[in-house]
């Protein structure tokens, strides 16, 4: 197993991308200025292409393995089925 495990993250357009291009058709309310651009706010509200529920999976899931990474600590560290329940839930 890699370790850390990976967590999904959001997708963030940016400009002079077909996403980006697409991502504005379905109302993406884009950064003006540079400072706007350095606080971009992950929030669904802002996230226009993609629906709640997948957005909850994100978040759920990145939950779930931020605590398993925690868990994983030095050489002896051993994660167990039990430790992957609750990712496996949110799978099915």
């Amino acid at each position: 197993m890699l370790f850390p495990i990976p967590a999904p993250s959001n997708y963030m357009p940016l400009p002079g991308t077909k996403s980006y291009d697409e991502a504005v058709k379905l109302g993406y309310e884009t950064p003006k200025t540079f400072q706007e651009w350095a606080v971009v706010d992950h929030n669904h509200d802002g996230m226009t292409w993609i629906s709640k529920d997948f957005y909850k999976f994100i978040a759920e899931s990145r939950e779930v393995i931020n605590n398993i990474n925690q868990k994983y600590t030095g050489t002896g560290a051993v994660i167990t089925k039990s430790d992957l329940a609750p990712l496996e839930k949110i799978m099915h």
